[in-house]
């Protein structure tokens, strides 16, 4: 290498350095810098390959279609390089019960780190790492990927979209809330994905990555870009994992649970059956949303449950989400011993409908068994 090749090799290691550690030393004071991603990639890895890939990537993140609507990757710090332990540019951590969510610089698929959460106990969660947009296309269909690694006791790693409305006072409203839940422990690098129609209204849109239950899980490599807008075919079962046969995927918890509460699934294959056991601390449960209702026509659902309860209820309900706010529309309710029996509702599509959500929760003392769930779209006439 001549005078001149020995020269710009030093200049290039001193532009590039300080711009790392400058990146890193912002995102520790709470001053996001531009382009951090690809920065913080430069010049860290043996791969030259995979260093020019990603930051061919990030090359594509501002172009738009000529309207003003962002493309490519909508998540700059997409593989969680940059920030500290505590933190990650770009990113904020969500924590229920006894989780603890951070940046792992030890187990990473590539790059320097990943997103991290850990349970610590059967009740944690569901705790993640969340993103939110207010850039990105509206009233398309957009995709999002990402690579999971989970060790898992009882619970399971989830990736979610959500897009939310906002109203007065700095509040918001749901639109759609979807995500793909990945029951038990993933021992490899897995590709998860999900599709989602975004609603035309939405004002922000919500990336979360997390885990529920005991164990840890970690997050690398995200994507979220334009894709195809799902649309629901009438007559076809909209819910994923209805009848509970590959466990809890598909099937998120929420509200506030307890030591004492139990969420699982039991019974034999062709026969599996979902179980809340409650302490009455609180009112939890769990479930599933879908996206791209048609315009026209209805949705119709059932569940088929039963229960156990020495004291208070359980509560079968289908959220519905508007423009002006979401509806609950009361499918069922249990109390006492009760044979297992199917509850079912129909609503027609109107008032342009953009999401909906099944749900089971428990308020009470005792046992609920749900076994099996349906969504589906009616045609029009």
């Amino acid at each position: 290498m001549g005078r001149k090749g020995v020269a710009l090799v030093i200049v290039l290691f001193l532009v590039t350095v300080p711009l790392q550690l400058m990146v890193q030393w912002k995102v520790v004071t709470g001053m996001p810098p531009e382009g951090a991603h690809v920065h913080a990639h430069a010049g860290e890895h043996g791969e030259g390959e995979y260093s020019q890939d990603h930051a061919d990537e990030y090359s594509h993140e501002e172009e738009d279609d000529g309207e003003g609507e962002p493309r490519g990757n909508l998540i700059p710090n997409y593989g969680f390089e940059v920030g500290t332990r505590e933190q990650a540019w770009g990113w904020s951590p969500r924590v229920r019960g006894s989780s603890v969510v951070f940046r792992d610089e030890k187990v990473k698929r590539r790059g320097t780190a990943s997103g991290a959460v850990a349970g610590e106990a059967d009740s944690s969660g569901p705790s993640g790492w969340v993103f939110s947009s207010l850039g990105f296309p509206r009233g398309e269909g957009v995709t999002l990927r990402g690579y999971v690694l989970a060790e898992v006791e009882r619970g399971g790693a989830y990736l979610l979209l959500r897009a939310l409305r906002l109203v007065e006072n700095e509040e918001t409203v749901p639109l759609m809330e979807v995500y793909q839940v990945r029951d038990g422990s993933i021992a490899h690098w897995e590709e998860v994905s999900l599709e989602a129609a975004v609603p035309p209204e939405a004002d922000r849109l919500e990336v979360e990555v997390g885990f529920f239950g005991r164990g840890k899980a970690w997050f690398d490599d995200l994507t979220l870009e334009v894709g195809k807008a799902p649309v629901l075919v009438a007559g076809e079962e909209s819910l994923f994992n209805a009848s509970f046969e590959q466990g809890l995927d598909g099937w998120l918890p929420f509200g506030e649970r307890g030591e004492g509460d139990r969420l699982g699934v039991k019974g034999l294959p062709g026969g599996r059956y979902l179980e809340l056991t409650s302490d009455g601390g609180g009112t939890w449960g769990v479930g599933q949303g879908v996206s791209g209702l048609p315009e026209q026509g209805a949705l119709r659902v059932e569940l088929s449950a039963g229960s156990k309860l020495v004291s208070g209820e359980a509560y079968l309900d289908l959220f519905l989400f508007y423009p002006q706010g979401p509806r609950r529309v009361r499918v069922g309710e249990l109390s006492g011993d009760q044979p297992v029996r199917t509850f079912g509702s129909e609503i027609p599509l109107e008032d342009g409908l953009r999401g909906a959500w099944v749900a089971v929760a428990v308020n009470g003392v005792g046992a609920v068994q749900v076994t099996g769930a349906s969504l589906v779209t009616l045609p029009g006439d």
